[in-house]
């Protein structure tokens, strides 16, 4: 009997190479497909500047007829925000900071002449901002306008020992759609 078990395992094996060999396998069907993913990513554009389109860090007082700056002196100057190029609408308002200009300075808007602010600071964070639009408009220019009346603070604004300036950022932000 123990003859005819290992005759048996010598005739499976035997038959199990022999049915490898012969081509009998199990098989499927495979197919690999690779592509590839990419975006279309819309175009982002934001700048602001100051007449002839000079950047803001230019930004100078001084009369309208280029004459230097004091007391009973008037003038203005432009800011330009500017999206054109960018495909989504743009939110934009303005910071002022470190103001030190005299105290009797009055600022306004060349279209809203009835509208005097104390601080220039009021003034932008209340008129320079707004949204701008590929398809309402892209840009929008604001005539800012001041004047320095003659008054009781004369002397004191206009002495020599005072350096008068501001610092202006105005901040472009994407809308959410």
């Amino acid at each position: 009997m123990q003859k005819k078990k290992s005759y048996l395992a010598i005739i499976a094996i035997v038959a199990l190479i022999i049915l490898l060999a012969t081509g009998y396998t199990f098989s499927k069907f495979y197919q690999s497909v690779k592509g590839k993913g990419t975006m279309n990513i819309a175009t982002w554009a934001f700048k602001a500047t100051t007449n002839d389109n000079r950047p803001l860090s230019e930004i100078i007082l001084q009369e309208d007829n280029g004459g230097p700056v004091l007391p009973g002196s008037k003038g203005s100057f432009d800011i330009t925000v500017d999206a054109t190029g960018s495909a989504v609408d743009i939110a934009y308002s303005t910071e002022v900071t470190d103001e030190n200009l005299p105290e009797s300075m009055i600022f306004y808007m060349e279209n809203d002449k009835a509208l005097r602010y104390q601080d220039f600071r009021d003034l932008a964070l209340d008129k320079i901002k707004g949204t701008l639009s590929p398809t309402l408009g892209t840009t929008a220019t604001y005539k800012v306008c001041w004047e320095w009346p003659f008054d009781g603070n004369d002397l004191i604004d206009n002495s020599s020992s005072n350096n008068y300036n501001f610092n202006i950022e105005i901040i472009g932000e994407q809308v959410k759609k």
